[in-house]
Order: C-alpha cells, then sequence, then structure tokens
C-alpha cells in the first residue's frame, strides 16, 4: 500500500477587511480584533501523482501551528477551492462539490495540527480533478462573536499532505476455461474465477477466435464478441468451424472500470473440432430375399466412425406393389443402440402378396450427427408361381411314343422356381432332383423352356399334371391337368429290300404325321395331292417322301427348342433316295422317327 507525502508550495493569507491583497508573509486563520483572516495552502496537482482509480485509504493535512494566536477554540473548515494559485480574493470561488471538512483547533500553543481530508482527496482522485488549494477558515467565516485566531507558520515546507492509498490492479483473467473439444452445433464456452479489484471492477469480457484446418497452424484472431458482466464466470455459445474436421480456438479476457490498461490478459481455450460424421455401413443385406413369413434379418458392416463414437443405428424401410415401378416413402422401423461398427437385428416381415420391400440405415453419433444412408437390396413376399404353359401335349391329342417327350414353358416370376410333374397317380417328379426326366435341373427363370420325359407308359389315355413351385420357400401354382393319349404302333410291317413300299404306307406316314403334329399344337399338314392305290406316278413318289420329311422335321425343330442331347432329337441324314417308287428303308426311316416323337 503506497504512501505519498506532498510538500505545501505556496501559502497566503487574505484579510477579510482586505480581500483583494494576499500576504505571502503570514498565515492567520480566525478572528483578530478587527477582522477575520482565511489561509490558502497549495500543493502539486494530486491526481497526476496518484494513478487514476487508486483507492485513497486515508489523507492528512499538516499544519505546523506556531504561537501567538488567541487560545479560545476556534471552529474550522478546510474545502478545495477552483483554480490555480495567483492572485485572487477573498471571496474569489466557487468551491467545488465536495462539503469540506469541519474541525476545531484549540490553544495558542505550537505544534502541528492534522485534519482529517480523506473525503477531499477521494473526491480529487475519484472526479480526476485538477484542483489542489486548500483553503482553512473560521467558522462562521464572518466578523462575530469573539477572537479565536491561530497561527500558523509562513513557510510553505512546514505544511504538508499525507495520503495513503492503493493504486488499481488489472483485472485477473479466468482461472478455468472449458470448451467440448468436438461439437456438432453450437459450443459452451464456460469459464469461472475472473477476478476485478478495488476501483477497477469487472465490467464484462472480450472474446476473440482463430482457426486451423489442423490444430497446428493458426489464422489470426479475430474479434467475436464483448460480454457486459460484473461476476467472475460466464457462459458463451459459440459455433465450430463451417468445415467439418476443422478446429476452431478462442480466447477471452476481463475487462474492468478501469479501462484497457487494466484489463486481463489473455486466456486460450482449448480448440474446438467441427465433428467429422460415421460413415454409413459399406454392407446392408436383408435376407431372405424371397420370403413368405416369419421375420427379416438385416447385416450391417464397414461403418467408419467420424470424430466422435457411435451410439445407435436408424433403420427404415419403403414399400413397392407394382413391382418395384413406385415405392413409399420410408418410415423409422427400428432404433438401434449399439457402438459396433457392424450388427444385424430382425424386423417383421410385410406380409402383403406381392409386396416388395426395401431398407436403408444410417449411423448416429454421440453428438446425434448422421450418416449417409446405405440402401440395402430388394426382397419380395413369396408369391405363388404362376401355372406353366403345357405346350405339348395338346389336350386329347396322340403321340406313339411310350417315353412322350412334354414341353413345358414357365411363367413370369420374378422369384425362383422348379417344376412338379405326375402322370396319372404316379409320383411327382422334382426337376431339381429327378434330372433324368428334365432337361432343366437347375432353378428356373421366367419363361424358360423344358422338356420332361416320363417313365415307360403303356398306349391308352393318360393324364399330365404339372405345378411351379418356388424353390427357396415351397409356395406352389395351381395345378395344370392336360389328359392324352398313347395311340399303338400306327404302321405296317416293312422290310428293307422285300417289302414293296405302296400308297397305303405313305397314307400311314401321312396320318401319324399329322397325329404327331397335332400332339404337338402345330396345324396338320396340307398335303399338295391324293395318294390313290396303284396310281401314284413314278416322278410323285419323291415329293410325297420330301413333304412327310418336312411335315416330321417341324416337330423336330420344337423339340430342339426346348431341349437338347437325349432330350432333344440328335442330328441325323436323311436316306438318299433316286427317282420312282422309294426304298422301304426310307419309309421305314420316317417310321421309326415318328415312333420316338
Amino acid at each position: 500500500m503506497p504512501d505519498l507525502t506532498l510538500a505545501c508550495t505556496h501559502i497566503c493569507e487574505i484579510d477579510r477587511a482586505k480581500s483583494t491583497e494576499a500576504n505571502s508573509n503570514s498565515c492567520d486563520v480566525g478572528r483578530y480584533s478587527a477582522t477575520t483572516n482565511n489561509c490558502f495552502f497549495n500543493f502539486n496537482n494530486i491526481s497526476e501523482s496518484i494513478p487514476a482509480g487508486s483507492t485513497i485509504i486515508s489523507a492528512t493535512l499538516n499544519l505546523e501551528q506556531i504561537a501567538g494566536g488567541f487560545a479560545s477554540t476556534l471552529k474550522s473548515k478546510v474545502s478545495l477551492r477552483v483554480g490555480n494559485w495567483g492572485a485572487f480574493t477573498w471571496s474569489l470561488g466557487p468551491f467545488l462539490a465536495c462539503d469540506g471538512k469541519q474541525f476545531t483547533l484549540s490553544g495558542s500553543a505550537a505544534g502541528l495540527r492534522e485534519v482529517d481530508v480523506t473525503d477531499i482527496v477521494k473526491w480529487i482522485v475519484e472526479n480526476n480533478s485538477p484542483h489542489h488549494i486548500f483553503r482553512l477558515e473560521r467558522v462562521p467565516n464572518d466578523q462575530t462573536g469573539t477572537s479565536d485566531a491561530k497561527r500558523f507558520s509562513p513557510t510553505p515546507s512546514q505544511h504538508s499532505l499525507s495520503i495513503s492509498y492503493i493504486q488499481p490492479i488489472p483485472c485477473e483473467p479466468p482461472k478455468h476455461i472449458s470448451l467440448p473439444a468436438v461439437s456438432e452445433t453450437s459450443a459452451p464456452l464456460m469459464w469461472s474465477e475472473a477476478k476485478g479489484d478495488g476501483s477497477n471492477l469487472i465490467t464484462g469480457y472480450e472474446v476473440e477466435y482463430s482457426e486451423s484446418i489442423d490444430g497446428e497452424v493458426w489464422g489470426e484472431w479475430l474479434p467475436l464478441t464483448v460480454i457486459a458482466s460484473s461476476t467472475g464466470s460466464g457462459t458463451l455459445y459459440v459455433e465450430p468451424p463451417t468445415v467439418r474436421g476443422s478446429y476452431k480456438r478462442f480466447r477471452l479476457r476481463t475487462l474492468g472500470a478501469l479501462g484497457e490498461e487494466f484489463y486481463s490478459d489473455w486466456v486460450v481455450s482449448g480448440p474446438l473440432r467441427k465433428n467429422i460424421l460415421p460413415s454409413a455401413p459399406s454392407l446392408f443385406t436383408a435376407s431372405p430375399e424371397v420370403y413368405d413369413g416369419g421375420n427379416i434379418t438385416l447385416s450391417w458392416s464397414g461403418v467408419i466412425q467420424g470424430t466422435s463414437a457411435i451410439k445407435s443405428y436408424i433403420i427404415q424401410g419403403a414399400s413397392s406393389l407394382d413391382s418395384g415401378l413406385t415405392w413409399t416413402g420410408f418410415t423409422t422401423l427400428k432404433t438401434i443402440l449399439s457402438a459396433a461398427a457392424y450388427g444385424s437385428t430382425e424386423v417383421l416381415a410385410d406380409m402383403r402378396e406381392a409386396v416388395k420391400v426395401k431398407y436403408r440405415i444410417r449411423v448416429v453419433d454421440t453428438l446425434d450427427a448422421m450418416s449417409l444412408y446405405s440402401l440395402s437390396n430388394v426382397i419380395s413376399m413369396a408369391t405363388s408361381p404362376p401355372v406353366p404353359m403345357v405346350v405339348s401335349p395338346v389336350a386329347l391329342r396322340t403321340t406313339y411314343s411310350l417315353t412322350p417327350r412334354v414341353l413345358l414353358k414357365t411363367g413370369v416370376y420374378a422369384g425362383e422356381q422348379v417344376l412338379r410333374v405326375r402322370v396319372d397317380s404316379g409320383a411327382w417328379f422334382k426337376s431339381e432332383i429327378d434330372i433324368e426326366h428334365f432337361s432343366v435341373s437347375s432353378p428356373l427363370s421366367s419363361n424358360a423352356s423344358v422338356i420332361f420325359i416320363p417313365q415307360t407308359l403303356t398306349p391308352g389315355s393318360h393324364t399330365l399334371l404339372v405345378k411351379a413351385v418356388n424353390s427357396i420357400t415351397g409356395t406352389e401354382s395351381d395345378t395344370a391337368s392336360v389328359t392324352f393319349l398313347i395311340g399303338s404302333d400306327p404302321f405296317s410291317s416293312i422290310h428293307a429290300n422285300i417289302t414293296t413300299v405302296k400308297a397305303a404306307h405313305i397314307k400311314e406316314l401321312r396320318d401319324a404325321a399329322n397325329t404327331i403334329r397335332s400332339y404337338y399344337g402345330l396345324l396338320p399338314k396340307l398335303w399338295s395331292e391324293a395318294i390313290l392305290t396303284r396310281r401314284t406316278p413314278l416322278w410323285a413318289w419323291p415329293k410325297h417322301i420330301s413333304e412327310l420329311r418336312d411335315a416330321v422335321m417341324d416337330v423336330v425343330s420344337i423339340i430342339n427348342t426346348f431341349g437338347t442331347g437325349s432330350f432333344g432329337i440328335p442330328a441325323f441324314e436323311w436316306l438318299k433316295f433316286r427317282q420312282g417308287r422309294p426304298r422301304a428303308d426310307i419309309v421305314q426311316q420316317l417310321q421309326d422317327l415318328i415312333r420316338t416323337l
């Protein structure tokens, strides 16, 4: 706590009767027999000696009284006078706003008289007043009453002003400042235990910020805000950087009543990073792809954590009832609390007929920031496959083969399907298992062509039953039923190099060819001319054979479009013949082929 002693620089006395004459060789205060005197004490500028904002503890005006005055009590007052030292009169004023200090002086002996002028000096310092002349006067300052004058030394240096004060000190910055390390939105910048002291009370806080892309190299400090406050703590919500992964820091200093010279030092917060979002799962699957009830299993993996830890997953679903042409909006099905980068869960299956469903998932971190969505595969409610089309046999048509080919075509279906075929009351043959009976054993797509060959049958009427089955769920189509006939051998016996080919043989071939064409759904062959016994000219025989071969090859072509290998008709060459009546082996080749169709 500093002390200051100012020596008096000037003294003068003014006699009330001679109000314009200042006497610097005398310093009498009070009423003598004839008049009343005041005395003026001048000091150096107090405001220049004591820093603004200082707290005045005490101030004493030390006056050296000399012998020679009256012994009676002198009621006195010391006050502060406006103006600088110079020629002034008794009545020259005005006096300042502070009231001054009243006290009493007694006796006429010499000695030091101390007057408490603390309030006056406080007023000078608090108002940064340039005035420094103290006036010592009688109370009342007129000619009434007894003589009571006291005498003071006319030597300025024997008088002084003693001041004890506390200098203003700068505010203290907050001892504690905190800021979250990561933020998605505004974050609280918090501080506490800042201090202001004496006349330098806290008036607020100044806040600045700087930014960095890596947390190492920082940009310049930029002003953010000034907060009005009189407390030692506070909270300010600040925004993170605009670029994810970048950093922002803040600095703060305490503002005081005495101005910038007495602000605190800056205190710097830790860095605040803009939250980096987690990545969506790189793999998100729904299974089974075709279902007929129960739950759907959703599995995900490949999540990459952002700045903040994973907190949960949000799963949504959308559906379509028109084979995926239009979809509903996504609705939330589940929120899964998990910090893992992978996982699985189950959701109820959508059991609407023919519905398609897809799902999406997003990651939520501990700051409630969300990743983009990851989309699953599309799954379908299991529907009954359409009834397969039986191309052959045509209902109630006849074939001559005891292991007749059945030509089938699957319907349009989004799922995987297999076939079931039964003849009469026999066992059901399964396309994926009984591979010796089906030209295709793997699951079938839409519009797939399949040949089925039954076990050996007997001539007569038979009923063919066919249905399609969803290969995953076992959902079955309706059953197609076709009745067909296996006829007895339609041909007369013929032997190569022995039998002479006749018109009857050609007629048998023509009837059998059209019968088998009808079995495979072909129109009857229209022959160019009739066959008449004993009337076929030699030049017409080759034409009849060619027509028969064409009629049969139409059937071969249909069969081979449905299957090859053992299920189709292997490649062969027609026997050659010359002009005239054909040989028996040429007719026999046609008979044998028709028997196998």
